[in-house]
């Protein structure tokens, strides 16, 4: 027994000796601090690099572990058929009655023409638009006596131009005549990734809002997701915030001392830069990060009650 009291009291001056000779000595030496300012600014520096290169990506094999069996179908997904391209639909909801503004028709072929100068567009081999089609059948079999609409409804009745007539919404105008006051047409993009989605569709509105008398609007069934991603950065930043400060003000509840407050504070700010930073320069996502974190606490919680041998098979 003594022997046993013995051999603590050696280990327990091992250590002290250790921690006032060796290692308090080491940490406060002048070198050994700028070595660790030093390094400590690598690693600040690291985390503002890696903070830089995070992009919103909401590519659905990203919610996919790796060994699921719809990893490799996704991928697929996304390198053969989403990539292929998109089929815009570009709504007009105010025309114009084109027989009595006959100068709107070379306005609205302005708006036609950008759409189709896009970066990422297919070209106007990809566009199905019914004034081209018209405009050809109008050179050849046009009645001078006829007007723009009247042509028009001679146009639809062809049995291969019946098709546009879908396209199409007609309405009364004021002196009596009906005239195309809203229409639709298509046209194809090429889109790689969702990341191209929400430029292309920055892209679409910027040209719309310089035609804004036409009221157009290029539809696409992935614009919810492309506009989740714009505001996805500024949501981020702005949780991210409001958590850093509502830490803050904890720390100020609780701790007195306000040379202690600013140095917890300053800790909390560098871990979730660090984190964020290095998880992005790793090539990891932060929502990975937090599952796996969440998840065992939501586990052992839920199997607290179980056999210790239960819980090892689950895991």
């Amino acid at each position: 027994m003594y022997c046993f009291q013995g051999k603590i009291h050696q280990l327990h001056f091992a250590y002290s000796l250790f921690f006032s000779n060796i290692l308090a000595p080491f940490l406060c030496h002048p070198v050994t601090r700028l070595c660790f300012l030093a390094i400590y600014g690598l690693y600040i520096l690291g985390a503002f690099y890696g903070c830089s290169l995070l992009r919103p990506n909401l590519t659905p094999s990203r919610l996919l572990v790796d060994d699921s069996p719809l990893t490799h179908y996704m991928k697929l997904a996304e390198q053969r058929l989403w990539s292929e391209g998109v089929i815009g639909r570009i709504y007009v909801n105010n025309a114009p009655d084109f027989e009595a503004y006959p100068e709107k028709l070379d306005r609205l072929m302005q708006l036609v023409s950008e759409l189709e100068s896009t970066p990422f567009s297919m070209g106007p081999n990809s566009t199905q638009l019914w004034i081209r089609e018209f405009n050809n059948y109008r050179q050849y079999f046009a009645d001078s006596n006829q007007g723009f609409y009247d042509t028009l409804r001679a146009f639809l009745k062809i049995s291969f131009n019946k098709q546009w007539s879908s396209f199409l919404h007609w309405k009364p105008g004021p002196n009596g005549h009906e005239y195309v006051n809203k229409f639709y047409f298509t046209t194809a993009f090429k889109i790689p990734d969702w990341n191209v989605r929400t430029q292309l569709l920055l892209i679409w509105r910027n040209i719309t809002s310089d035609y804004s008398e036409f009221q157009a609007m290029v539809f696409d069934e992935n614009n919810f997701f492309s506009d989740q991603m714009l505001e996805l950065k500024q949501t981020t930043l702005s949780s991210l915030g409001t958590a850093i400060l509502a830490m803050i003000l904890v720390c100020i509840l609780f701790i007195a001392d306000s040379a202690i407050v600013f140095w917890v504070s300053f800790m909390l700010v560098s871990m979730d830069i660090g984190v964020c930073g290095y998880l992005s320069l790793w090539g990891r996502e932060s929502t990975s990060g937090e599952t796996i974190i969440y998840s065992n606490k939501i586990f052992y919680i839920a199997h607290s009650d179980l056999d210790p041998t239960t819980v090892v098979n689950i895991l």
